[in-house]
């Protein structure tokens, strides 16, 4: 009986520390422009389980988006952004993963030129 109070407590603790990090993990906005087919940074770092709010805009008279991927290959999608037109602003919002890395960020229409690393701590 003490084993079976003992497990549950450790789970409850368990439960109640995860929910203290993802609050603690909070939002995060980002201010993100591309300009002459370039994004105006090359790295943006979030918090592990972060809600991530990117404010995009895209000052170019072409369209451009902003999408995250596990790496460069760019095959396992974090988050697809809209495609949004020229002169536009458009808000992204998801929730960065939970374990710290180096992941990819990229233009779709534009992958070869607006890259730049999308790092978790």
């Amino acid at each position: 009986m003490i084993q079976k109070m003992l497990w549950i407590a450790l789970a409850a603790i368990a439960l109640l520390a995860g929910n203290a990090l993802a609050q603690n993990s909070g939002t995060v906005t980002i201010a993100l422009a591309a300009r002459n087919s370039a994004f105006d940074r090359e790295t943006i770092t979030v918090p592990a389980g972060a809600r991530v709010i990117i404010h995009f805009e895209n000052r170019d008279r072409i369209p451009h988006n902003v999408s995250v991927y596990e790496n460069g290959r760019a095959v396992k999608v974090i988050y697809y952004g809209r495609i949004i037109n020229g002169l536009q602003d458009v808000q992204y919002e998801f929730t960065a993963p939970a374990q710290p890395g180096t992941h990819f960020f990229r233009c779709d229409l534009h992958p070869r030129g607006m890259i730049g690393d999308f790092v978790v701590e």
